[in-house]
């Protein structure tokens, strides 16, 4: 069985997010909110295979860390960013092991866009 961790629930909503990955059944999903500094330290203790990122926290409380997100990729999970911060943080590490999917992440990977701000989610 497969484990993730997703964080989301602004851009794509959990019962959205469900729709797509609980028709799996090799497949163990655990939603949380969207990602801040710290997270990923807590919850690699999960045990996870994968990580996905979408939705993070930009103003309200520190944003997730580069060294934070490295940190685990370097233990062998594989870490995924789309829509949001996930593709903001993976155009920013792909070179070193993130992998980025989806619209957003292409208009940061190719400097179509390059403000935070254009992915904050209010």
């Amino acid at each position: 069985m497969v484990k993730i961790i997703i964080y989301t629930g602004l851009s794509l909503s959990f019962d959205e997010a469900k729709e797509i990955l609980d028709s799996h059944d090799d497949v163990e999903v655990i939603y949380k909110r969207p990602i801040k500094r710290g997270d990923l330290g807590h919850d690699i203790k999960e045990n996870p295979d994968i990580i996905g990122i979408i939705d993070g926290v930009f103003h309200q409380n520190s944003s997730v860390g580069h060294k934070e997100i490295l940190n685990v990729i370097n233990k062998g999970i594989t870490v995924v960013g789309a829509s949001s911060m996930g593709a903001l943080r993976a155009s920013e590490l792909d070179t070193l092991g993130m992998t980025g999917i989806g619209y957003v992440y292409e208009q940061y990977a190719t400097g179509k866009v390059a403000s935070d701000d254009d992915v904050a989610v209010m």
